[in-house]
């Protein structure tokens, strides 16, 4: 497992991507050793951050819990996450689209 400096490292590297809105290298390429608790614990490194940018835990979510995307992804039971405020929209609100496109060029 790494360390909770090499977590830190990971979700604040994560955390600008998305601020950058770049594509970074696959975590999986640097540490080809990272674990699923490696990796949740980069989460909950990743939801720190957030909460300290003044974004609010609202609630959790389940992925891939079926068999056929489980094994699509190589894994054996479904995964779960955090959700922040800032991943709701209201039913019939506008949707802005700047945060999810980035042109290629």
């Amino acid at each position: 497992m790494l360390d909770k400096q090499t977590h830190t490292l990971i979700a604040q590297r994560l955390n600008q991507a998305e601020k950058q809105r770049e594509q970074i290298r696959a975590v999986s390429l640097d540490y080809p050793n990272i674990t699923i608790e490696d990796a949740y614990a980069v989460q909950r490194e990743w939801v720190n951050i957030k909460i300290a940018e003044g974004r609010t835990l609202k609630g959790h979510k389940i992925g891939l819990t079926s068999k056929a995307m489980q094994a699509s992804s190589q894994i054996s039971e479904p995964d779960y996450g955090a959700l922040l405020d800032d991943m709701f929209f209201h039913d019939g609100g506008d949707i802005p689209h700047r945060p999810f496109y980035r042109p290629a060029y």
